[in-house]
């Protein structure tokens, strides 16, 4: 899907490219190896910024995030001021791409000051959502991708390279089996979860079985985040539980 992605990037005639799937299912990991494949591997963009917008957008802080790989810093603290700064910085780049990750609803982009479409045609954005309905009629994107859920078998394979030898163990596999279906394909869900309890015992996989069964009952976007607080309880130290705060 990467270079699919970077194909349309660099036809002229798109300026928004749309990336959609639900909560957990690796969105947030597909742009960043973008922005990665983008800056040092193609080359195609002079400068890659990447800006995560999330339910309740910070427009400074999005700001202050395209700012930093351009090397800038904003004279004005005005709003106002702020974006006509960025604008005026980034129409000076013959090639730059933006991601925007986690976009919630409409975000606008003249109010951040980010240039597009007739207004400057080296500029090129990547946008992801859960909503493809917020791609679609509210950021107007010209070419969608849609990430899917893994597989069975990749599931599998993922689960048990994260959660290492235990799922080895003869009492712990079928456990570790039924936890790795209950995760529904979601690699962030199946990554913390078995990071979690690589090193538990019996016991421990029993009652995370139990948990999950019991978050199977919600609905996907709820069961994410009742599985990484699962996943949370499960840490062994309070110095690592605050990493996640």
């Amino acid at each position: 899907m990467l270079n699919e992605i970077m194909m349309e990037l660099k036809n002229p005639n798109n300026s928004i490219i749309g990336v959609y799937g639900m909560g957990g299912v690796g969105k947030t990991k597909l742009v960043e190896q973008l922005a990665w494949q983008a800056e040092y591997n193609d080359r195609f963009f002079s400068v890659v910024a990447v800006a995560t917008i999330t339910r309740s957008p910070d427009l400074e802080k999005i700001q202050d995030q395209i700012a930093h790989p351009l090397g800038m810093k904003f004279d004005k603290e005005a709003k106002e001021g702020r974006a006509m700064q960025l604008r005026k910085r980034i129409s000076n780049e013959k090639s730059i791409l933006i991601i925007l990750d986690d976009v919630w609803e409409k975000f606008d982009l003249t109010e951040v000051g980010i240039p597009f479409g007739e207004d400057h045609k080296g500029c090129k954005l990547v946008v992801t959502s859960r909503d493809r309905n917020v791609l679609n009629s509210k950021m107007d994107i010209q070419k969608e991708f849609r990430l899917e859920v893994l597989h069975d078998e990749d599931s599998w394979k993922l689960f048990e390279k994260m959660a290492g030898e235990v799922v080895k163990d003869f009492n712990i596999k079928p456990i570790a089996v039924e936890v790795a279906k209950l995760c529904a394909g979601l690699p962030l869900l199946i990554v913390t979860v078995a990071k979690a309890l690589r090193k538990k015992h019996v016991s421990d996989w029993k009652d995370a079985l139990n948990e999950l069964k019991r978050f199977d009952q919600e609905g996907l976007h709820n069961k994410v985040y009742s599985t990484l607080e699962l996943s949370y309880n499960f840490l062994e130290s309070e110095e690592l539980k605050l990493l996640f705060l």
